[in-house]
């Protein structure tokens, strides 16, 4: 039984390092594949629909006081 559990805690970290090395290839594999000529700037994104560039934010609501509450009742004392 010893034998079994050092043996999982000895493959266990060996498979998981060789999953994160072959998760790591397949991320850089796919960055250089789509990697372009020229940087990607803010002039190439779409337009995004909403609020205009030079538009002011619009003004935030006014703040509602709430009076604290007090401590909620066991369920015991009911």
């Amino acid at each position: 039984m010893v034998t079994w559990v050092i043996g999982v805690l000895v493959v266990w970290p060996l498979v998981a390092l060789g999953v994160a090395v072959v998760l790591g290839r397949w991320i850089r594999l796919a960055d250089t594949r789509s990697r372009a000529e020229r940087p990607l700037t803010t002039a190439d994104l779409p337009p995004r629909s909403g609020r205009a560039s030079g538009a002011r934010a619009a003004e935030p609501p006014d703040r509602v006081t709430r009076r604290p509450r007090g401590p909620a009742p066991h369920p015991a004392c009911r």
